[in-house]
């Protein structure tokens, strides 16, 4: 009986099968879900993000305030002090910030990749025709562009 009903509920209530047109299956942003085609259908997706545990970027994985703002024992505001961060994957350098997890000409986390080093991005993914693949805005250097939000590549 199970598998005559989709495994996602629409408006909270099993629908079967019959009902429904299913296209495919597909892997969007190592999401695994299910593309259903339906005439105003809310379907309640149950994504399932594959995570990964990298060196923290702003602190180069030491845990320590890398400026040493407050004091020069101060926890890193990044990792909280583990040297760790959690990131979805998949996931590309930070072009805004090179990776650093260190804003541009100051002492600050990267507002593109909030210290982290790395940008969750959607796969595939192609160069950001405008910022050229550097992250940054044409019209201001201190600001992370638009278009890619600093990542310096846009889904294709």
């Amino acid at each position: 009986m199970s598998g005559q009903f989709i495994a996602w509920t629409i408006k909270s209530k099993l629908i079967p099968k019959s009902l429904l047109r299913v296209d495919s299956y597909i892997i969007e942003n190592n999401c695994f879900c299910e593309r259903l085609k339906g005439e105003n259908m809310a379907v309640e997706n149950k994504h399932q993000w594959r995570t990964k545990e990298i060196k923290c970027a702003f602190c180069n994985g030491t845990g320590i305030d890398p400026f040493g703002i407050l004091s020069e024992n101060s926890v890193c505001s990044v990792c909280g002090g583990s040297g760790k961060v959690k990131v979805k994957q998949p996931f590309v350098k930070c072009a805004f910030c090179g990776g650093s997890g260190i804003h541009p000409h100051t002492r600050l986390n990267c507002t593109a990749c909030m210290g982290k080093g790395v940008i969750t991005v959607k796969e595939p993914n192609a160069t950001c025709s405008v910022c050229e693949g550097s992250g940054a805005s044409i019209s201001d250097l201190n600001l992370s562009c638009l278009e890619c939000n600093g990542a310096g590549v846009v889904p294709q």
